[in-house]
Protein backbone atom coordinates (compact mmCIF):
# COMPACT_ATOMS: atom_id res chain seq x y z
CA UNK A 1 0.00 0.00 0.00
CA UNK A 2 1.09 3.49 -1.01
CA UNK A 3 0.70 5.70 2.20
CA UNK A 4 -1.62 8.42 1.68
CA UNK A 5 -2.44 10.20 5.30
CA UNK A 6 -6.03 11.43 4.60
CA UNK A 7 -6.98 7.91 3.24
CA UNK A 8 -5.24 6.71 6.16
CA UNK A 9 -6.31 9.12 8.86
CA UNK A 10 -9.93 8.47 7.76
CA UNK A 11 -9.77 4.68 8.20
CA UNK A 12 -8.83 4.86 11.64
CA UNK A 13 -9.51 6.07 14.71
CA UNK A 14 -8.37 9.45 16.29
CA UNK A 15 -5.82 8.09 19.06
CA UNK A 16 -4.57 5.55 16.30
CA UNK A 17 -0.44 5.33 16.49
CA UNK A 18 1.31 5.59 13.18
CA UNK A 19 4.61 3.21 12.90
CA UNK A 20 6.82 2.68 10.40
CA UNK A 21 9.91 1.33 9.09
CA UNK A 22 12.78 2.14 7.24
CA UNK A 23 16.08 0.45 5.79
CA UNK A 24 19.59 1.32 4.66
CA UNK A 25 18.67 2.08 0.91
CA UNK A 26 21.86 0.18 -0.12
CA UNK A 27 20.81 -3.05 1.25
CA UNK A 28 16.97 -2.70 0.72
CA UNK A 29 17.53 -1.90 -3.01
CA UNK A 30 20.10 -5.08 -3.59
CA UNK A 31 17.43 -7.15 -1.04
CA UNK A 32 14.91 -6.27 -3.77
CA UNK A 33 17.26 -7.12 -6.78
CA UNK A 34 18.13 -10.83 -5.22
CA UNK A 35 14.29 -11.02 -4.42
CA UNK A 36 12.62 -10.02 -7.24
CA UNK A 37 15.38 -11.56 -9.54
CA UNK A 38 15.31 -8.62 -11.63
CA UNK A 39 18.73 -10.02 -12.80
CA UNK A 40 16.66 -12.87 -14.54
CA UNK A 41 13.80 -10.83 -15.11
CA UNK A 42 15.71 -8.15 -16.90
CA UNK A 43 18.96 -9.40 -17.96
CA UNK A 44 20.87 -7.30 -16.03
CA UNK A 45 24.82 -8.60 -15.86
CA UNK A 46 24.94 -7.65 -12.18
CA UNK A 47 24.02 -5.41 -9.67
CA UNK A 48 26.12 -2.38 -10.65
CA UNK A 49 24.95 -2.92 -14.26
CA UNK A 50 21.48 -2.47 -12.88
CA UNK A 51 22.11 0.74 -11.12
CA UNK A 52 23.43 2.05 -13.91
CA UNK A 53 20.79 1.67 -16.55
CA UNK A 54 17.90 1.93 -14.26
CA UNK A 55 19.41 5.44 -12.71
CA UNK A 56 19.90 6.36 -16.04
CA UNK A 57 16.12 6.50 -17.49
CA UNK A 58 13.37 9.28 -17.18
CA UNK A 59 10.93 6.61 -17.93
CA UNK A 60 7.35 6.60 -15.34
CA UNK A 61 6.72 2.72 -15.82
CA UNK A 62 5.37 0.60 -13.25
CA UNK A 63 8.66 -1.67 -13.79
CA UNK A 64 10.95 0.93 -13.41
CA UNK A 65 9.21 3.14 -10.82
CA UNK A 66 10.07 0.24 -7.83
CA UNK A 67 13.65 0.20 -8.84
CA UNK A 68 14.31 4.04 -7.46
CA UNK A 69 13.73 5.04 -3.96
CA UNK A 70 11.81 2.27 -3.29
CA UNK A 71 10.40 3.94 0.64
CA UNK A 72 10.11 7.37 -0.36
CA UNK A 73 7.04 5.59 -3.06
CA UNK A 74 5.84 3.64 -0.36
CA UNK A 75 5.53 6.90 1.95
CA UNK A 76 3.93 8.13 -1.22
CA UNK A 77 6.24 10.37 -3.22
CA UNK A 78 5.05 10.41 -7.23
CA UNK A 79 8.60 9.37 -9.14
CA UNK A 80 8.31 12.38 -10.74
CA UNK A 81 9.29 14.48 -7.85
CA UNK A 82 11.99 12.42 -6.88
CA UNK A 83 14.39 14.87 -7.73
CA UNK A 84 12.30 18.41 -6.40
CA UNK A 85 14.43 18.96 -2.85
CA UNK A 86 11.84 21.00 -1.85
CA UNK A 87 9.16 18.14 -2.90
CA UNK A 88 10.93 15.83 -0.88
CA UNK A 89 11.52 18.03 1.99
CA UNK A 90 8.04 18.65 2.41
CA UNK A 91 7.43 14.93 1.97
CA UNK A 92 9.89 13.82 5.00
CA UNK A 93 7.95 16.78 7.07
CA UNK A 94 4.84 15.40 6.30
CA UNK A 95 5.91 11.96 7.26
CA UNK A 96 7.76 13.52 10.67
CA UNK A 97 4.67 15.07 11.70
CA UNK A 98 2.78 12.02 11.40
CA UNK A 99 4.20 9.06 12.31
CA UNK A 100 4.55 8.43 16.27
CA UNK A 101 7.86 6.06 15.56
CA UNK A 102 10.23 5.21 12.58
CA UNK A 103 11.77 1.84 13.16
CA UNK A 104 15.00 1.36 11.86
CA UNK A 105 16.12 -2.35 10.23
CA UNK A 106 19.75 -2.43 10.21
CA UNK A 107 21.43 -4.12 12.84
CA UNK A 108 21.25 -3.29 16.45
CA UNK A 109 18.62 -0.69 15.63
CA UNK A 110 16.33 -3.41 14.56
CA UNK A 111 15.81 -4.65 18.42
CA UNK A 112 16.13 -1.55 19.73
CA UNK A 113 13.07 -0.69 17.35
CA UNK A 114 11.33 -3.73 18.97
CA UNK A 115 11.85 -1.97 22.41
CA UNK A 116 10.75 1.18 21.15
CA UNK A 117 7.41 -0.35 19.89
CA UNK A 118 6.47 -1.86 22.94
CA UNK A 119 6.81 0.88 25.17
CA UNK A 120 5.25 3.19 22.51
CA UNK A 121 1.93 0.66 22.24
CA UNK A 122 2.23 -0.63 25.90
CA UNK A 123 2.72 -3.99 24.59
CA UNK A 124 4.53 -7.01 26.70
CA UNK A 125 8.00 -8.54 25.88
CA UNK A 126 5.92 -11.58 24.13
CA UNK A 127 4.27 -9.10 21.87
CA UNK A 128 7.73 -7.93 20.36
CA UNK A 129 9.72 -11.29 20.66
CA UNK A 130 10.41 -12.08 16.24
CA UNK A 131 12.69 -14.66 14.53
CA UNK A 132 13.84 -13.63 11.41
CA UNK A 133 12.47 -15.41 8.32
CA UNK A 134 13.48 -15.24 4.69
CA UNK A 135 16.85 -14.54 6.05
CA UNK A 136 19.98 -14.69 3.39
CA UNK A 137 22.42 -17.61 4.58
CA UNK A 138 25.64 -16.42 5.63
CA UNK A 139 27.11 -18.48 2.73
CA UNK A 140 24.79 -16.39 0.40
CA UNK A 141 27.43 -13.74 -2.23
CA UNK A 142 28.03 -10.73 -0.82
CA UNK A 143 27.93 -7.71 -3.09
CA UNK A 144 31.03 -5.56 -3.71
CA UNK A 145 30.25 -2.14 -3.47
CA UNK A 146 32.77 -0.21 -4.99
CA UNK A 147 33.15 3.44 -4.93
CA UNK A 148 31.77 3.99 -8.49
CA UNK A 149 28.31 1.88 -7.21
CA UNK A 150 28.08 3.92 -4.18
CA UNK A 151 28.73 6.80 -6.16
CA UNK A 152 25.53 5.66 -8.89
CA UNK A 153 23.67 4.56 -5.65
CA UNK A 154 23.60 7.75 -3.85
CA UNK A 155 23.02 9.82 -7.06
CA UNK A 156 20.06 7.44 -8.22
CA UNK A 157 18.37 7.24 -4.91
CA UNK A 158 18.57 10.46 -3.32
CA UNK A 159 15.51 11.04 -1.61
CA UNK A 160 15.98 7.61 -0.25
CA UNK A 161 19.22 8.45 1.76
CA UNK A 162 17.68 11.74 2.11
CA UNK A 163 14.77 9.99 4.25
CA UNK A 164 17.17 7.56 5.78
CA UNK A 165 19.80 9.74 7.09
CA UNK A 166 17.00 12.10 8.94
CA UNK A 167 14.80 9.14 10.57
CA UNK A 168 18.01 7.51 11.79
CA UNK A 169 19.18 11.45 13.69
CA UNK A 170 15.77 11.43 14.96
CA UNK A 171 15.89 7.40 15.99
CA UNK A 172 19.04 7.73 18.42
CA UNK A 173 17.30 10.39 19.86
CA UNK A 174 14.51 8.18 20.94
CA UNK A 175 17.13 6.18 21.96
CA UNK A 176 19.64 8.22 24.41
CA UNK A 177 16.14 9.77 25.39
CA UNK A 178 14.88 6.21 26.57
CA UNK A 179 18.02 5.84 28.57
CA UNK A 180 20.88 3.67 28.41
CA UNK A 181 20.40 1.34 30.82
CA UNK A 182 16.56 0.68 30.13
CA UNK A 183 17.37 0.04 26.81
CA UNK A 184 20.03 -2.49 27.91
CA UNK A 185 18.06 -4.16 30.50
CA UNK A 186 14.86 -4.12 28.22
CA UNK A 187 17.08 -5.82 25.71
CA UNK A 188 18.64 -8.53 28.00
CA UNK A 189 14.74 -9.73 28.42
CA UNK A 190 13.89 -9.24 24.70
CA UNK A 191 16.83 -11.55 24.05
CA UNK A 192 15.97 -14.16 26.34
CA UNK A 193 11.95 -14.39 25.35
CA UNK A 194 13.24 -14.65 21.73
CA UNK A 195 15.70 -17.17 22.16
CA UNK A 196 13.05 -19.56 24.27
CA UNK A 197 10.13 -18.56 21.52
CA UNK A 198 12.87 -20.28 18.92
CA UNK A 199 14.20 -23.13 21.07
CA UNK A 200 10.20 -23.87 21.22
CA UNK A 201 9.26 -23.81 17.58
CA UNK A 202 12.62 -24.58 15.91
CA UNK A 203 14.66 -27.96 15.40
CA UNK A 204 17.09 -27.10 12.80
CA UNK A 205 17.44 -25.22 9.95
CA UNK A 206 17.55 -25.95 6.20
CA UNK A 207 18.70 -24.08 2.93
CA UNK A 208 15.92 -22.56 0.95
CA UNK A 209 15.43 -21.28 -2.55
CA UNK A 210 17.20 -17.67 -3.57
CA UNK A 211 19.83 -18.00 -0.78
CA UNK A 212 17.40 -18.36 2.52
CA UNK A 213 17.10 -19.84 5.22
CA UNK A 214 14.11 -21.85 5.93
CA UNK A 215 13.38 -23.42 9.78
CA UNK A 216 12.38 -26.67 10.62
CA UNK A 217 10.10 -26.47 12.89
CA UNK A 218 10.24 -28.98 16.30
CA UNK A 219 7.17 -31.05 16.81
CA UNK A 220 6.08 -28.84 19.47
CA UNK A 221 6.48 -26.00 17.00
CA UNK A 222 4.55 -28.53 14.14
CA UNK A 223 1.22 -28.49 16.64
CA UNK A 224 1.46 -25.07 17.44
CA UNK A 225 -0.43 -22.06 15.14
CA UNK A 226 2.33 -19.52 16.88
CA UNK A 227 4.96 -21.13 15.45
CA UNK A 228 3.14 -22.43 11.87
CA UNK A 229 2.14 -19.00 11.13
CA UNK A 230 5.05 -17.18 12.08
CA UNK A 231 8.13 -19.25 10.84
CA UNK A 232 7.60 -20.72 8.13
CA UNK A 233 8.72 -19.23 4.65
CA UNK A 234 6.62 -17.34 2.48
CA UNK A 235 9.37 -17.71 -0.64
CA UNK A 236 7.93 -19.80 -3.28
Amino acid sequence: MLFNKSEVKASLKSDARYVSILRDPTSLLYSAYTYFRWRERFNYSSFEDFVIRTKSTKQIDPLIISFKNLMMFDFGLHPKNYEDDAIVDSKIAEIESTFDLIMIRDGEYFKQSLILLKNLMHWTVVDVAVVAINKMMSSAPKPVFSKSLTHHLLEANQADYKLYRKFLTIFKEKVKKFGAEKMKKELEELNYTTNKLANFCIAGTKPGSRNTTVYILSKAGEDNCYCRCVMVTYIP
